[in-house]
């Protein structure tokens, strides 16, 4: 699949990501089912336009997979529908949440802000929860793929 992407450094840099944390996080030889499953959906979305908002749901899919479920929707009360981000704390650590992923609505055209935003959060999360702990290198494709949506 990556040959299609290759004049795409977006979508290249986003498969190189996908697949460093797949490779530093995940056991060898060990089934995860809903994680082939989410990766290929993100595969299938990989050609429309809005496909970072769903690599940013597979990251959290990912998350959850691992043991981590943030609960976001409980979050979601008391949303200001003018704000396009909130400050959550979760085990006491404030992280900025776009309100899309807090809304579960399914946006066609999000602002590059609010990628950003989403991408920021979940690498915090990645971060905190199991590189840090477990004394690993964040990927550098992670970050330079954050970085475009600066």
């Amino acid at each position: 699949i990556s040959p299609k992407y290759f004049n795409d450094k977006k979508k290249t840099t986003s498969l190189l990501s996908l697949s460093s944390i797949l490779n530093l996080l995940l056991p060898d030889s060990q089934p995860y089912k809903n994680l082939f499953i989410s990766v290929e959906n993100f595969l299938k979305n990989l050609d429309k336009e809005n496909w970072a908002k769903d690599y940013v749901y597979w990251e959290l899919n990912l998350l959850k997979e691992l043991g981590f479920d943030p609960y976001l929707e409980q979050f979601s009360k008391n949303l200001d529908d003018n704000s396009s981000h909130k400050t959550i704390e979760i085990d006491n650590i404030k992280y900025q949440v776009p309100t899309f992923l807090l809304k579960k609505k399914n946006l066609e055209n999000l602002e590059k802000k609010n990628i950003s935003t989403a991408l920021s959060f979940t690498r915090n999360l990645l971060s905190n929860k199991f590189f840090l702990p477990n004394n690993l290198n964040f990927p550098k494709a992670r970050i330079l793929l954050e970085n475009y949506f600066n």
